[in-house]
């Protein structure tokens, strides 16, 4: 028994020397240089912490957001369907699980502006469309086959896949190109 005391009171005597040779070490070079390491590591993980954060808000702030190549094969549709425009303007995308929606506006030739809406229906193997509605009305499917026919070429040179900006919420914001009566 006497023997695990003597253990014990050796076991404390060694780690208060352990201690002790710490604080002492800390308060000498060696331990102003450790802080200062860790001051160091500390700055440069901010400043890269920092840094990540505006790349993020730059990134959030001033760049449209992007679709998928399933809003580019329906973009692309619509520019091959919509017959003799003199403008044709997206104004907005909804994306939905299996289909997507585009709001356009279209100036003709005759000067008339339109603004519809298209729906394409996308195959469930997602190798091309399987229906187009614009306006509610049914494109003919032999179009659209002959149309799914050039989907590699669509594929290896992707359109622009950025969403449009949308129509203003003010009205006296929104512009046409009709001159003022």
């Amino acid at each position: 028994m006497n023997d695990k005391k003597k253990e014990g009171a050796l076991v404390t005597e060694q780690e208060s020397l352990d201690s002790q040779i710490k604080q002492s070490l800390a308060k000498g070079k060696l331990g102003d240089r450790n802080a200062q390491k860790r001051k160091k590591i500390i700055r440069i993980f901010a400043i890269f912490a920092g840094v990540l954060f505006l790349y993020w808000a730059y990134i959030a702030l001033f760049t449209y957001p992007k679709g998928g190549m399933k809003f580019g094969v329906c973009k692309v549709f619509l520019e091959l369907q919509v017959q003799y425009p003199r403008e044709l303007r997206l104004s907005y995308v909804e994306p939905f699980s299996k289909f997507t929606r585009i709001w356009y506006v279209q100036h003709d030739a005759y000067g008339q502006s339109r603004f519809d809406a298209m729906d394409c229906y996308y195959k469930e193997d997602g190798s091309g469309l399987d229906r187009v509605e614009i306006n509610r009305r049914q494109v003919d499917p032999v179009t659209i086959e002959k149309f799914n026919a050039s989907i590699p070429a669509i594929l290896a040179y992707p359109p622009d896949l950025t969403y449009p900006v949308g129509l203003p919420d003010n009205v006296k914001e929104l512009k046409t190109d009709q001159p003022p009566q």
